[in-house]
């Protein structure tokens, strides 16, 4: 009979522990939607960032701002967080958690995106693409001269991070872009209306054809053949190549025909 009770008081602590995390999740999702930048109160980042702000005036770390709701669905949501470090010219990474609709931690990616950069070097990782079931990074180290505006390298690669229908990251893949490119980033960014807006139909056709060319695409029309086998970067491998287009170049690719069509 005496064990009774104990059990109890266990179910009780469990429930009001539980009932306390739920609030404090309403607290951080309130922070949340006030948008971008947003400081988020010290107790909540411990709590679900697990970051400790750092005390030491010399350095970064002491606060955790909001970056954005990358995600949302029926069951999970993603947010990032970011933090300035504190080191000398750009120093900012952001962690990405995905909890459960009551704020049960389910995964992370930590430094999910960031930015370190100075007059010499910029290393910047973002994610240019979001689903509920795919996310897509961008990878870019940079060497550069700054004062004379050259650039001496420049490696760009892009990750695919598929979400589980239970919220885990899983099969990760990588994949290198040629930066040889006169149009890379048809594969790294989705178009807005000024990229294209002023470019001639010729330059639009370059474009669309350019993605299928990075693929290694074999062109059956003389022209195109002509025209990319006269760069370094293409390699004619293919037939098909509709199965290696990613979701940013299918966007992209329906955007250009959207102008050549104008």
């Amino acid at each position: 009979m005496k064990k009774l009770p104990i059990i109890l008081i266990v179910i009780l602590s469990v429930m009001n522990s539980y009932s306390q995390s739920v609030e404090d999740f309403k607290k951080l999702m309130s922070v949340f939607n006030q948008g971008a930048d947003t400081k988020i109160p010290n107790a909540l980042s411990k709590t679900f960032f697990n970051f400790i702000p750092n005390t030491d005036p010399n350095f970064g770390n002491k606060s955790l701002h909001v970056k954005q709701i990358v995600f949302k669905n029926e069951e999970n949501i993603g947010l990032s967080a970011y933090s300035d470090c504190g080191a000398g010219g750009i120093c900012e990474s952001a962690d990405l958690y995905v909890f459960s609709d009551d704020g049960q931690k389910i995964d992370s990616l930590i430094n999910f995106e960031f930015h370190f950069g100075d007059c010499g070097h910029n290393h910047i990782q973002y994610c240019s693409f979001i689903s509920d079931s795919l996310l897509i990074v961008i990878n870019q180290n940079t060497n550069e001269d700054c004062m004379k505006d050259t650039i001496y390298s420049n490696l760009i690669k892009m990750e695919f991070i598929r979400i589980n229908e239970n919220g885990k990251f899983s099969k990760r893949t990588k994949k290198t872009i040629n930066e040889k490119r006169p149009y890379y980033n048809l594969s790294t960014d989705l178009l807005i209306n000024t990229d294209l807006i002023d470019k001639s139909k010729n330059e639009l056709s370059i474009m669309r054809n350019e993605i299928y060319a990075a693929h290694g695409y074999k062109f059956k029309s003389r022209k195109w053949k002509d025209f990319f086998s006269n760069t370094s970067w293409y390699e004619p491998l293919f037939d098909n190549v509709d199965q290696l287009i990613t979701p940013i170049e299918r966007l992209n690719i329906e955007m250009i025909i959207k102008y050549e069509n104008k």
